[in-house]
């Protein structure tokens, strides 16, 4: 097997260590002791959760997708690092870990406040200035962002085609020698095209000839738009594929303001040789400046989410995932027989060739951006978004 970033990870947190500097996740403070790094200076963060007779009548009558619990504090104080860890955090981490790695005992999961969030982090903080950072062109904003963000030097960022491995492999082999690593990041289902990334051939790639097999290198995976869709359990393609636990597999985005219907993200890292937790999520605690300095996920709303993450791998989550491929064939089914199965004489609509049955289907349209906004305004006259 080729060499991995693990190794640098590991070296870069037990110099931190021997400095005193090693942060890790403190664990909640006992009942009724005074908390002397909360920013919860009113003291509402712990407050009861109002009752529904004494909240303004103006409150939108659609109820929360994760109810508040009069166990749980409804604001978490402070960043993880700090104050903002409790219970609640920790236990949906850990209920995801058992789901995605059922055999190892570590955790593998560390809860973000977005998947934008997390992306930033993951580029800002784990390339160095040495390192080639490669992207399929069609990656999400919040990865070009979170290079920009960090040390990585921007000749060594480059794209590859979308999905198309012979010129990742083209790029692969004009890695200069001077390099001291390679970064890969990838989607796995895109959001924007709805195609899916061919994720054997990708890591297939990673781990070829292409680069010397003494050179780190790792792939970051971006399950936003995949986590709840697709995959046993909904738990996403790298699963479906049988590559969550690929040892150059460096971490996954998987965020849960899409299928799962809520807010937030968490990043899914494969355990460690020997089981143990991923140097990824050390180096995240140590230095993803989105994670260190932002207030946590309120406490309820990750209780919600552990609610949420058994809904979506029981049968009201297969339940769901059935209805959803249903209305996608029958969409395609009524838009083809609208505006016929390809693009043919001119025609103004058309549908791609059916990739995966997802929900992402991205119509084309003919005029360029004008005859966009022109079909945007369309639909919207007559209700739709």
């Amino acid at each position: 097997m080729p060499a991995t970033f693990l190794p640098r990870l590991s070296s870069l947190l037990s110099r931190r260590s021997s400095r005193g500097l090693l942060r890790s996740l403190p664990a909640p403070p006992p009942p009724g002791r005074a908390d002397l790094s909360t920013n919860d200076y009113l003291s509402l963060a712990s407050d009861p959760p109002p009752s529904r007779s004494s909240r303004s009548s103006r409150s939108s009558p659609v109820p929360s997708p994760i109810p508040s619990s009069p166990l749980l504090p409804p604001g978490s104080t402070g960043s993880r690092l700090l104050s903002g860890s409790h219970a609640p955090h920790s236990s949906f981490e850990s209920a995801l870990s058992a789901a995605h790695y059922p055999s190892s005992g570590a955790s593998c999961a560390l809860l973000f406040n977005s998947g934008y969030d997390l992306n930033l982090s993951l580029l800002s903080a784990l390339p160095g200035p040495d390192d080639v950072v490669l992207l399929d062109e069609e990656i999400h904003n919040s990865v070009h962002m979170g290079v920009r963000m960090g040390r990585a030097q921007q000749p060594n960022v480059r794209t590859f085609r979308h999905n198309d491995v012979a010129d990742l492999e083209r790029q692969l082999r004009s890695v200069p020698s001077s390099a001291a690593g390679v970064f890969l990041c990838v989607e796995s289902y895109y959001s924007m095209s709805g195609t899916v990334a061919p994720l054997r051939r990708i890591f297939g790639a990673l781990a070829g000839p292409s680069l010397p097999p003494d050179l780190p290198r790792g792939a970051l995976v971006d399950e936003a738009h995949a986590s709840g869709v697709f995959g046993p359990e909904g738990l996403g393609l790298l699963q479906e594929a049988g590559l969550a636990d690929h040892p150059l597999l460096l971490g996954a985005t998987h965020t849960f303001g899409k299928a799962w219907g809520s807010h937030g993200a968490a990043l899914l890292c494969p355990p460690a040789a020997g089981g143990g937790e991923s140097p990824v999520i050390g180096a995240m605690l140590n230095f993803a400046k989105p994670l260190i300095y932002s207030t946590a996920l309120a406490p309820e709303h990750a209780g919600g989410l552990e609610e949420r993450l058994e809904l979506l791998r029981g049968p009201r989550g297969d339940e769901r995932r059935a209805a959803l491929l249903s209305n996608v064939a029958e969409f395609r089914a009524l838009f083809e027989a609208r505006f016929g199965k390809r693009r043919s004489g001119g025609g103004t609509f058309w549908l791609p060739e059916a990739g995966a049955p997802g929900p992402i289907q991205g119509v084309r349209v003919a005029g360029g951006n004008e005859g966009v906004v022109e079909a945007a305004r369309m639909l919207g006259e007559e209700g739709y978004r």
